[in-house]
């Protein structure tokens, strides 16, 4: 099992944009899970080894820590950066009997949580931003990068380990100033969720609710505007949705 007590680099130097035509697909992955935040749905068979779907696992002989997927499954935290992009600490993790471990086949990786990290991998320049269900959206420019990010956008790039870079799919690159499925975003005191090209207005039990980070939420530009969708409701299906 891969650990998550070594934290990964989290910044990275500039990156020069390339202007070229994204990447193929990348080969399947094991399928999506998404959990609904409260209150999530029990897979058979949880209750009685006293779990339910959205726990946070890990055995007291190894130290890997694991998300119960609503079937049943467990999936793997491929590092501390990964981790920490869904959770501050690993205070929500419970520690379970190797007993009840051997329940929980495995499911498959999480990826980085959409709207924290933009990503790449050491053997390629370009950087994507993370959508819902692990889709990655290449940012074309830096120009773009600066717009949507800010000014310090190539510190907020980590690499992905090239053995789990799989686990992503291809999506279409970002071809307009407009932010990535999953981004928090705040504009004077409001703060907003954007979801496929519409602002929602977040809460602060919400965001706090859906587990999302001040240290994750980018200043709006005045130059990117949206139009007003609906408030984004706590029962949102978005706390796991990276899960794969």
């Amino acid at each position: 099992a891969i650990t998550v007590t070594t934290p990964a680099a989290v910044g990275a130097p500039p990156v020069p944009a390339v202007v070229t035509a994204p990447p193929a697909a990348t080969t399947a992955a094991p399928p999506v899970v998404t959990t609904p935040a409260a209150p999530p749905p029990t897979a058979p068979g949880l209750a009685a080894i006293g779990l339910s779907a959205g726990d946070l696992v890990k055995s007291p002989s190894a130290k890997s820590v694991y998300l119960v997927g609503a079937a049943g499954k467990r999936y793997v935290y491929p590092n501390e950066v990964t981790y920490k992009s869904w959770y501050k600490d690993f205070s929500s993790a419970k520690s379970i009997a190797g007993t009840q471990m051997s329940q929980l086949p495995l499911g498959g990786v999480v990826t980085v949580r959409p709207g924290t990290w933009l990503v790449k991998i050491e053997s390629d320049p370009k950087v994507y931003a993370v959508e819902p269900g692990g889709a990655l959206r290449w940012v074309e420019t830096e120009e773009r990068a600066r717009t949507l990010y800010g000014s310090d956008w190539n510190k907020q790039i980590i690499d992905v380990p090239v053995s789990y870079w799989p686990t992503y799919t291809s999506g279409t690159a970002l071809g307009t100033n407009r932010h990535p499925t999953g981004t928090v975003v705040r504009s004077g005191s409001q703060t907003y969720y954007i979801d496929a090209g519409k602002r929602r207005l977040v809460s602060s039990d919400v965001f706090s609710g859906l587990g999302f980070q001040d240290r994750f939420v980018r200043a709006l530009s005045s130059a990117v505007v949206y139009e007003d969708g609906p408030a984004l409701p706590s029962t949102a299906s978005l706390r796991f949705a990276g899960s794969r």
